[in-house]
């Protein structure tokens, strides 16, 4: 199924709701309190700017979610809502609009992203990796007739176990081959062949790959593992397409 045609960013947490555009203005106004030191965050003496950064980022995170999520449950129609459920929908929206504000404004390139992926591992950041994940994801959409970025995204999600986002590069990859058949199984023989080299050329090599602070042994082992999945999918796709 050509990936037009199905929304996979609708398996990440979901920014819709009836509640979201004032959830969002009341994002907007906390995190602009936050930087115009209106409203002022604990504990952030104890974190080094450079060296915690994305430490300093969850943790201004989490209080800004605390506060939004006092705000509005002042409302007493909020009160009545589920406030597991409200939590929840805060997280996501604030998430969602933090890290255009911040992570996207401050980013200079695309390896920017990958920092950040990485460190949202190391310093237990999900919301910030399900982020980075939809961004990544928009941006294998986007550029979809670049098959080589496609099939560096298919490891980068092996690596980070992001499901998505590999669903995105497949789709995209076999999307991509297949616009170029004609019905004729020459033609289709071609397209499986070239799956083949896809599956070949991406597992390739993979003890030279690295990715930032998660490239250690245990963390190359299950790159292997994930990897060998991927070239077992991509393999049984081209059997298909024969």
């Amino acid at each position: 199924m050509p990936v037009s045609l199905f929304q996979p960013l609708q398996y990440l947490p979901s920014i819709d709701s009836p509640l979201s555009d004032k959830l969002e203005s009341l994002c907007a106004q906390v995190l602009e309190e936050i930087r115009s030191n209106q409203l002022k965050v604990p504990d952030v003496e104890f974190f080094d700017p450079k060296a915690d950064k994305y430490a300093l980022y969850r943790h201004v995170y989490l209080f800004a979610c605390q506060v939004i999520f006092e705000r509005f449950t002042n409302n007493e129609w909020a009160m009545l809502k589920n406030s597991a459920e409200l939590k929840e929908k805060i997280s996501n929206i604030f998430a969602h609009y933090y890290f255009n504000k911040i992570i996207v404004t401050e980013a200079e390139c695309f390896e920017d992203f990958l920092e950040a992926l990485d460190a949202s591992m190391h310093v237990q950041f999900p919301a910030l990796r399900r982020e980075c994940e939809r961004y990544i994801c928009a941006e294998v959409i986007a550029e979809s007739t670049d098959l080589s970025l496609a099939k560096k995204m298919l490891v980068l999600a092996a690596r980070f176990n992001l499901p998505v986002l590999k669903m995105v590069s497949f789709g995209v990859i076999v999307d991509r081959l297949l616009l170029l058949q004609d019905g004729n199984t020459q033609n289709n023989n071609s397209n499986s062949n070239s799956l083949t080299n896809i599956s070949d050329e991406i597992t390739g090599n993979i003890s030279n790959r690295k990715f930032g602070r998660g490239s250690q042994d245990s963390g190359n082992m299950t790159l292997e593992s994930s990897m060998d999945e991927i070239r077992e999918e991509l393999l049984e796709i081209a059997e298909k397409i024969k």
